[in-house]
């Protein structure tokens, strides 16, 4: 499958998402399509998620998803986490260890700066880090 073939499919994968799972919030109160969602996720774990936006205001949305399978995606993010702070503990050694003996070319104000970090950050974090 070619890469045009590719973002038609996912287009029409989309397109179908949103005219299936994304609800207006007037026209889940005045029928009984959330009874019927509910009533889907009852039994087995369903991996659909519904989207409930209130037309008037844009920032008024909100997902409808089964308990069981937030548990399951609660629990990849929590792996997911930890394994990012590790990868990112990991990588910081070994920089560490390879500029290990190098001069520094720049003082601490220029990367204080560079990074936008102020002083107190610096004093704060100083009290955290743990250096050999």
């Amino acid at each position: 499958m070619d890469r045009d073939e590719k973002n038609v499919q996912s287009m029409v994968q989309t397109l179908n998402f949103l005219r299936k799972n994304v609800l207006n919030v007037s026209d889940v109160a005045r029928t009984k399509k959330l009874t019927e969602i509910l009533n889907s996720f009852a039994g087995t774990k369903s991996e659909e998620i519904f989207i409930v936006q209130n037309s008037k205001s844009k920032d008024a949305q909100g997902a409808l998803i089964d308990i069981d399978y937030l548990l399951e995606l609660l629990k990849y993010k929590a792996m997911f986490d930890d394994n990012l702070e590790d990868t990112a503990n990991e990588m910081l050694i070994q920089t560490i260890q390879q500029r290990k003996g190098l001069v520094a070319t720049k003082t601490l104000g220029e990367v204080a700066d560079q990074f936008n970090v102020s002083w107190e950050e610096i004093t704060e974090a100083k009290g955290r880090v743990e250096i050999d």
